[in-house]
């Protein structure tokens, strides 16, 4: 028998909705989404996932038109879990993943919450991404980098949670002001857009894409050491090498990287990442190399280290 839906008074789902309304970045938003839902899931604990939700490294990706519950034998505990769907991909937006010491059945106001959720980041996105590539900007990457280093401290503060580890790229189109010297400024738009189009297709939902500015792109890869970041960014740089471009034909890509530490500044990260990506450019470019690789082998040296917490703006 599955358990009782919990009842709450009318003006406490009007309470929520309007919290679900205030935030103005992303990060906020899924903190605010969790407290409404633990509100109305009194015994739950919630977690919101960007993207479609991976149960292992075994397991492929829950559907993006399904919700599953069921239990946990091990722990003795239930679960369900939610896509966010987003009408314009067949992949979620974000995944709800629910775990309870009863079963679990979805309040009737589930639905309502996690359409103005979707509603929401429509409006931080529409101030966030680039014109023309529709990835996120420079603008919003600071506070990323912020969000994501808090959420190492806190992890760092729980002995028993799993490592998690992220990795920060810098990337950049070879030889790109040929491309637009040769044949203009509306091809050289029509490369970006289909760059653009390789990282969706070759990164994951949970990683962060964005344009950093003119053939300059950032990304944050999620859950990737120095050896996993390596291979994702390296199998990137291969995709780009082998496209056909309809004008531009041939093009590659140079790549530096370098993963996350907590206490790490901002201007150091990119700092470190930016000296990799020059390594690259200088020796012979349509490469890949990591920050902490080329210090120890003393090709490059250290950045100059800046620690505590990131100021921003």
């Amino acid at each position: 028998m599955g358990a009782e839906k919990p009842t709450l008074p009318t003006t406490c789902f009007y309470s929520n909705f309007v919290d679900l309304t205030s935030p103005d970045n992303l990060e906020d938003l899924d903190q605010t989404l969790v407290e409404v839902l633990e509100k109305i899931h009194p015994g739950c604990r919630i977690f919101v996932y960007k993207g479609a939700y991976e149960k292992d490294k075994n397991t492929n990706e829950l559907s993006a038109c399904s919700s599953i519950s069921g239990e946990l034998p091990e722990s003795r505990r239930y679960f369900h879990v939610q896509p966010i769907l987003n009408k314009y991909s067949d992949k979620p937006l974000a995944t709800i993943v629910m775990l309870s010491p009863e079963p679990i059945q979805p309040h009737d106001s589930f639905p309502i919450i996690t359409q103005i959720y979707t509603n929401q980041i429509g409006h931080i996105n529409r101030g966030s991404l680039d014109n023309l590539t529709g990835l996120l900007t420079r603008h919003s990457l600071q506070s990323h980098v912020h969000n994501i280093q808090r959420t190492l401290t806190q992890k760092k503060r729980r002995a028993k949670d799993t490592e998690l580890n992220y990795a920060l790229a810098f990337l950049d189109i070879d030889n790109f002001k040929s491309v637009n010297d040769k044949y203009g400024h509306l091809i050289g738009d029509e490369v970006l857009l289909l760059i653009t189009h390789l990282m969706k297709k070759t990164f994951r939902d949970n990683d962060l894409l964005f344009r950093y500015g003119g053939e300059e792109f950032i990304v944050i890869l999620t859950g990737c050491d120095k050896e996993q970041g390596g291979l994702v960014l390296d199998r990137f740089r291969k995709a780009v090498e082998s496209f056909v471009f309809p004008q531009a034909k041939r093009l590659t890509i140079s790549i530096g990287y370098t993963v996350f530490h907590k206490d790490i500044h901002y201007d150091t990260l990119l700092g470190c990442a930016d000296k990799a990506l020059y390594y690259a450019k200088e020796n012979g470019r349509n490469s890949c190399y990591n920050y902490e690789d080329l210090v120890a082998k003393n090709l490059i040296k250290s950045q100059e280290y800046i620690e505590g917490e990131i100021e921003l703006f």
